[in-house]
């Protein structure tokens, strides 16, 4: 038998802008190879990535054998695979007559829509207008606002939109803020 497909999914729904998929640590990847016969699987072959992240076999059916795992923790950057060395102990895949899955003849490395990224964001700040960053041991005036007025920039590609909503309170409550054409939101302290 020799290697007809390979089809690396994952339940994670694609980038609107570039169709790719991002995944980060503990996401599910999964690996379908399309085999040209029927085959059995007496051994534990896993399906391994350039980069190192490796999946695990979790069943056969006919002429098709699965892989899946999870992203680890560490690993960042496009996923692609080697055609000719990603399916490791291929000695135990076999079909009806015995004869070993054969290495698929060309050696090049096929890169998938998947991106790997498992660096955490750095935590967002709110700065005050002089660029202090205001943290919990910031000084509240008598009546729990900060004392001076902040400034926050709004990421965002959408030219239209007429108003952003913003949370203090990680999405208790929400507050709306309007599109004056600037990325910069002003709020005074009685507005915090």
């Amino acid at each position: 038998p020799k290697v007809e497909n390979y089809a690396i999914e994952t339940s994670v729904s694609a980038n609107e802008e570039d169709r790719k998929y991002y995944l980060n640590q503990g996401k599910t990847i999964t690996a379908k190879v399309t085999l040209s016969k029927n085959v059995f699987v007496q051994g534990a072959p896993t399906f391994k990535f350039t980069n190192g992240i490796e999946l695990d076999f979790v069943g056969s059916s006919s002429n098709l054998i699965t892989f899946s795992g999870a992203v680890p923790a560490g690993f960042n950057g496009a996923l692609e695979y080697k055609t000719s060395k990603c399916i490791t102990k291929s000695d135990t895949i076999t079909d009806t007559s015995g004869n070993v899955l054969l290495s698929s003849e060309t050696t090049s490395n096929e890169q998938t829509d998947i991106i790997i990224d498992t660096t955490a964001p750095n935590a967002p700040a709110v700065k005050s207008a002089d660029n202090t960053e205001l943290t919990d041991n910031t000084e509240l005036t008598d009546n729990g606002y900060y004392q001076e007025s902040v400034k926050f920039k709004i990421i965002s590609n959408d030219a239209d939109v007429i108003n952003y909503e913003y949370s203090l309170d990680a999405g208790t409550s929400w507050k709306v803020a309007k599109n004056d054409g600037t990325d910069t939101v002003s709020l005074s302290y009685a507005e915090l």
